[in-house]
């Protein structure tokens, strides 16, 4: 999956990522804050009991969170420096939305939370913190 042209540079290079293409997960949208995946685990994710084996699912979140971080307005480069997981009830080879969004974003860091969902049920939920190298920029003036 290539990102659209009209996604920013911050953006692109999330979606382009491998990490992206191998997890198989597809970006519906990045905006404000805010992104949903859709995402439909591949064969090669489940363990022994035919459930996704967990680290996948993380992954995913941790991708999603970093399509809604990148989305806000003069966001640089970032790295997640915790991730924190729970997990509801199993997940197996099914379609899910995975739904971020950031919390606070300050000068240095940003909180960001994560759900996967498939209809009204929570599967998974995380939390992150992620440092903003370099710090969020000031917003930019429309020329």
């Amino acid at each position: 999956m290539n990102a659209p042209a009209e996604f920013r540079d911050e953006l692109r290079s999330v979606v382009d990522s491998p990490a992206m293409h191998a997890l198989e997960v597809r970006l519906e949208y990045a905006r404000d804050g805010a992104a949903k995946g859709l995402w439909r685990p591949p064969g090669g994710f489940l363990n022994g009991n035919g459930v996704v084996q967990g680290g996948f699912v993380g992954a995913v979140c941790d991708q999603i969170m970093a399509a809604a971080i990148a989305s806000l307005a003069g966001a640089r480069k970032f790295a997640s420096i915790n991730l924190q997981t729970t997990y509801h009830r199993p997940a197996m080879q099914e379609e899910y939305e995975v739904l971020a969004q950031v919390v606070r974003a300050g000068k240095r860091i940003a909180y960001l939370t994560a759900e996967v969902r498939r209809n009204d049920d929570v599967f998974v939920s995380c939390q992150s913190s992620v440092i903003l190298q370099g710090g969020m920029a000031e917003p930019r003036d429309a020329d």
